[in-house]
């Protein structure tokens, strides 16, 4: 936090299952996941303008709900008061007030892509939650996370749920399609302006934003330090415009340090996937390196391009656009 906070980045985001602050039915356990970090750790940062809460039910491709309802659908009418009890509950609590951006679930096309069935009960569950929120936690503006990819491989799941949300949220890794020659293979920085240009374009004149943008370092993913560093300045460049015009909502960079070695493996055997490919692109993913510390050239670009970024109504100011800026970064990292 000292580290992120004096190189101008102004955000702090954190990530709860609905399952664990709902630990039996109708008994809600907050005070760790949700009241300790706003309370114990924020008040010692006054740089941070933006607090950005992942409440999951849809984690990619689980559903972390309580076990008694794991298996309903989320149309189901204890379904769907059981959350807005769990929404009233963490507005009752003074801390909450400080949330500036509630995020209902976690690359929610993933789960939702493989079980298409269910997205007409997840949009009427998804309208429910976000009016409660509205109605309890005011300040806060609410979305839910789609990855880029969905955007053209099922359009169905961003275009059912995001008229309901006041932002647009996506999570972006630019890797191509796998073909024989390899998996997880990094695509050109060139490429990456039309990326964001398409990503606000589906927006359709909202703020968007990111939960995770990223691109590894490894040479075993077709990349490399200098391409990471390339990367970063023009996620940069193509953001300027519309940080500048107040359409982008946050940003939060993934990661601050790569994954540590023993995090892959389980998580590739879990997703079903080759691990060699997907463990590189994971422990080579950070702006800062995890066995030492050690910045990447991609950390002084981001903390140039943070800088650089344009305030609504000023050209170029320094410093973040007020709930912009900050790399992600998780207790289980360095």
């Amino acid at each position: 936090m000292d580290l992120v906070t004096s190189n101008g980045m102004n955000v702090f985001s954190f990530a709860a299952d609905w399952a664990d602050l709902e630990p039996s039915p109708g008994v809600f356990a907050l005070h760790d996941p949700l009241v300790n970090p706003l309370t114990l750790l924020l008040p010692d940062y006054p740089q941070i303008k933006g607090v950005t809460f992942v409440l999951k039910m849809i984690d990619t491709n689980t559903r972390p709900m309580p076990p008694d309802l794991r298996a309903r659908s989320f149309g189901d009418p204890e379904v769907v008061s059981r959350f807005e009890a769990l929404i009233d509950a963490i507005a009752a609590e003074p801390a909450s007030g400080r949330i500036t951006h509630l995020l209902l679930g976690n690359e929610v096309d993933g789960y939702l892509s493989q079980h298409p069935e269910e997205l007409p009960a997840f949009g009427v569950f998804y309208q429910r939650a976000v009016e409660r929120i509205h109605a309890r936690l005011p300040a806060a503006r609410v979305s839910t996370i789609v990855t880029f990819a969905s955007l053209t491989g099922h359009p169905e799941v961003f275009d059912r749920l995001d008229p309901a949300g006041d932002f647009s949220c996506f999570t972006y890794y630019p890797t191509a399609p796998d073909t024989v020659a390899g998996a997880w293979q990094m695509r050109l920085v060139a490429e990456i302006g039309a990326d964001i240009d398409f990503m606000a374009r589906q927006a359709d004149g909202k703020p968007f934003a990111f939960t995770e943008i990223g691109y590894s370092a490894s040479p075993v993913n077709g990349s490399s330090e200098e391409r990471q560093a390339e990367f970063v300045r023009a996620m940069f460049r193509a953001l300027n415009v519309y940080a500048g015009t107040g359409r982008l909502a946050f940003l939060l960079y993934h990661a601050l340090y790569d994954y540590p070695p023993d995090a892959c493996g389980p998580y590739a055997q879990a997703q079903g996937v080759p691990p060699v490919a997907l463990c590189s692109f994971m422990g080579n993913l950070g702006l800062r390196r995890y066995d030492t510390g050690e910045a990447r050239e991609a950390w002084g670009a981001f903390v140039e391009g943070v800088r650089s970024l344009a305030l609504p109504g000023a050209p170029v100011r320094r410093g973040c656009p007020t709930a912009v800026c900050s790399p992600s970064f998780r207790p289980t990292r360095r």
